[in-house]
């Protein structure tokens, strides 16, 4: 195999599982999962001040 048929192959190989990936992320059974880790990012990681912390 010479390295023309090599890099193909490994082009398809990256393409079909990069294919894979979307069908995963977007199929219906990571739905729920998916949605909860978009959130992520938007959480606030620290509680808010009480009244007591003020004084």
């Amino acid at each position: 195999m010479n390295t023309v048929n090599f890099h193909s192959v490994l082009t398809l190989v990256g393409v079909v599982a990069f294919i894979a990936m979307i069908f995963w992320v977007f199929g219906k059974k990571q739905k729920a999962e998916m949605d909860r880790n978009a959130m992520i990012p938007l959480q606030d990681d620290t509680p808010p001040p009480t009244e007591q912390s003020k004084k």
